[in-house]
């Protein structure tokens, strides 16, 4: 089956997203014509998609502008790293969860992306609270 959250128009993760954004993220986006300040936020350390009108700052209200540039925390959903035990897991907030997997590649892609982003956060000097880049 093609991408179920094409196929049944499902936005439900692009509305109120704070996707975590790994440098390469950022960069890749950059490269498209974007602005960092417009779509990039920092808030306690972690860089995050900016939200508009409710959604993440890509998306139409009917498309993700940037599907096929999208941040790899978004080529990954629904599987997310569950902090409390360490592992990767299913979304419970997805709302279409038995069209997706957990195999040893998203898995390995997601543990990566986690230790990317944690790494870098450490690297930023702010804890102050939300502002743009």
């Amino acid at each position: 089956m093609k991408n179920p959250c094409l196929t049944k128009h499902c936005i439900y993760c692009c509305e109120e997203t704070t996707m975590p954004l790994a440098e390469f993220d950022i960069n890749r986006i950059e490269a498209l014509g974007y602005p960092r300040e417009l779509f990039v936020e920092i808030y306690d350390g972690w860089a995050q998609l900016i939200n508009k009108d409710g959604r993440c700052i890509f998306h139409t209200k009917t498309r993700c502008s940037i599907y096929e540039h999208r941040p790899l925390g978004c080529q990954l959903y629904p599987v997310i790293f569950d902090e409390e035990t360490q592992t990767a897991i299913i979304d419970s907030d997805c709302q279409h969860p038995e069209y997706f997997e957990i195999n040893e590649e998203n898995k390995e892609t997601l543990f990566r992306l986690v230790k990317t982003i944690l790494f870098e956060r450490k690297k930023r000097n702010t804890t102050s609270s939300r502002r743009t880049l």
